[in-house]
């Protein structure tokens, strides 16, 4: 983020400084922090972020080593948590308490704290004291909210950051579950409600609250006014299933269920068969083992890209001696490897040396995937969606509107338009195949200028977001091919730099490859462990609350057993292929038609005649 955005974003949506800090920081902390004199730590930056209504998942953090042993710790509580590991997670609680938050904003912390300690609370069945733990969480930042809860007015020009709003949801569902206040309980859900309408244009901020408040809603109206219930219902069910989450889909699968009997109404069949889709999942491939939970666009240590990135440029310690022209600040080999081990905080001029120098281009923080204001954020996250969806006529008018907002003297913007069309261009047919690879590649050095594709050297350069995008979209150039050998190569070669290189770097960039590469190892006849990293897919994706390519995972699961039915000899395992290819291809279908892949149901269609018709 560079150093005038937050300022042009706050003004462009006009709250003052106030409006952000108050609780937070100091007023001169945020202006220095407006100013780039002075860099938020991680939480400190999450609240400026929510409380300007921007989604943390836009952004690649740069952490130090401390924030970044602290982001650790958090994933393992939660990790305790969704476990429901609650001694466990207590323990951890108590040992996060014992760090030193004397270079971080520690009121931040400590709420964040009581939220896990309500979290823990409320999974023991421990109502009250969760609501306690909420109360205390809260009053660390924000009064006016702590006392809106207690029944006190709020005022209208209130902002939540992303933590408060969290932690006001569930204060809402506590209610709920101890049965409770009916009204106050109404009256908050309707003010988070009209705050996500009014205030909030992130779609994805809006996603990570939006289900919630509407199913506890539906749960008072169909109390109230049943078919009320049904139409909240299906508002949410409409909305989840536009945008791929997994948020609170089933309860409003199931809750819609139960008032459709019980008006005596004809339900929708695609509700029915999706929710005995998830069923099948949760009861038949969700495992125990939950994997580390990745932030959406990752999270770095520097000193892992500076010791990694100069290790894959071939560059020594000694090499990167620095000396600022004022001569207030250097960094010699000693400093370096302190740097590089998390032992000294690296100043910000040095970091830019080391970045520029190691190729990285601009140094920042906090980095999006675009350089611009929040309309640039939002068209960006819109072009994104609409290519998932294969959706090109939009992306044409989406990216020709992106393009007018954008700076193209920033590589990474210039980079970014230039994928966008090239992407297009070949799904329209307008580019052959090998030449979308060479444009693929030219457009890749924009920003990783030394790329050479023949390069087998171990991949250990911090990649943006969009470099593992081109990446992954050139290894799927060799994939159509046929090249699979070439493929599976530069696709391994980024799972061993997203699992041991940089384990926090981003899910979605992670999840695109793991998919990806489960196609490339089915069509290269490798079907056992395509399989194997298709019910591995799945459960990321469950974990995540994300329903992007579940129906696609038991597609390619069907897939791998039917090809394996038509290869098979022996007749006691072409059976056993078959029944398994017949059940995954139908439950694949339930969850085609639910999303209305139109492309799925065809291919399922073809199989089904293929491999089941005899």
């Amino acid at each position: 983020m560079n150093t005038n955005q937050l300022k042009n974003i706050r003004k462009e949506k006009k709250l003052s400084q106030k409006n952000i800090y108050e609780g937070l920081c100091s007023q001169t902390m945020f202006s220095k922090i407006e100013q780039g004199e002075k860099e938020a730590d991680q939480l400190l930056f999450y609240a400026i972020l929510g409380r300007l209504g921007i989604s943390t998942s836009k952004y690649t953090l740069v952490l130090t080593k401390e924030e970044s042993m602290l982001s650790e710790k958090r994933t393992e509580i939660e990790l305790c948590i969704r476990g429901e590991r609650w001694r466990e997670g207590e323990e951890k609680i108590k040992q996060y308490r014992e760090n030193d938050f004397s270079n971080v904003t520690e009121q931040l912390h400590e709420q964040y704290l009581c939220f896990m300690e309500a979290k823990i609370a409320y999974g023991m069945g421990e109502f009250e004291k969760a609501i306690e733990k909420l109360k205390i969480g809260i009053g660390k930042t924000n009064k006016k909210l702590l006392d809106f809860i207690n029944g006190v007015c709020l005022e209208d020009d209130f902002y939540l950051s992303i933590l408060e709003m969290s932690q006001f949801c569930m204060f809402c569902q506590l209610l709920d579950k101890m049965g409770k206040q009916n009204e106050h309980r109404k009256e908050l859900l309707i003010w988070i409600k009209n705050y996500l309408e009014k205030k909030i244009e992130d779609t994805e901020y809006k996603m990570k609250f939006y289900p919630m408040v509407s199913y506890f809603l539906a749960l008072i109206y169909r109390e109230e006014e049943i078919l009320k219930c049904l139409v909240c219902c299906e508002e949410a069910i409409t909305f989840l299933k536009q945008y791929k989450s997994l948020l609170f889909l089933k309860e409003f699968l199931e809750l819609y269920q139960d008032v459709i009997k019980e008006v005596g109404m004809k339900g929708k069949e695609e509700n029915e068969q999706y929710l005995s889709m998830l069923q099948f999942i949760e009861s038949s491939l969700i495992t125990e083992k939950v994997e580390k939970k990745r932030p959406h666009l990752g999270a770095y240590f520097v000193g892992d890209i500076i010791k990694n990135t100069r290790e894959y440029v071939g560059k020594t310690q000694e090499q990167l001696n620095y000396v600022d022209r004022r001569g207030r600040g250097k960094a010699d080999p000693s400093t370096l490897s302190k740097i590089e081990n998390g032992h000294r905080k690296p100043r910000k001029a040095t970091c830019e040396y080391y970045f520029h120098e190691l190729g990285l281009g601009q140094y920042d923080m906090k980095i999006a995937t675009v350089i611009g204001g929040l309309r640039v954020q939002e068209l960006r996250w819109q072009i994104d969606y609409m290519l998932g969806e294969r959706s090109f006529n939009k992306v044409k008018v989406c990216v020709k509107q992106l393009e007018e907002e954008l700076d193209l003297s920033f590589p990474i913007n210039e980079q970014y338009i230039r994928w966008a069309k090239v992407v297009v261009d070949y799904h329209d047919g307008k580019v052959p195949l090998k030449q979308y690879r060479e444009k693929l590649i030219e457009i890749l050095k924009i920003t990783w200028k030394d790329f050479e594709i023949e390069d087998e050297k171990k991949l250990t350069r911090l990649l943006s977001r969009m470099e593992i995008t081109i990446y992954i979209n050139i290894a799927q150039t060799y994939i159509e091919q046929n090249q699979y050998k070439r493929g599976i190569y530069l696709y391994q070669s980024l799972k061993e730099y997203f699992e041991e290189v940089y384990p926090m770097s981003g899910y979605s960039s992670y999840i695109f490859l793991c998919m990806n590469l489960e196609q490339a190892l089915g069509l290269s006849g490798a079907y056992d462990e395509s399989i194997l990293q298709a019910r591995r897919g799945i459960c990321m994706e469950y974990f995540h609350k994300d329903s992007q390519c579940l129906h696609e995972h038991l597609y390619n699961i069907g897939w791998n057993y039917g090809n394996q039915l038509e290869k098979s000899q022996n007749e006691i395992k072409k059976e056993k292929y078959k029944k398994a290819c017949q059940f995954y291809l139908e439950q694949a279908l339930k969850g085609a038609v639910f999303m209305n892949d139109l492309e799925v149901i065809q291919l399922i269609q073809e199989k089904k005649k293929l491999w089941l018709s005899v």
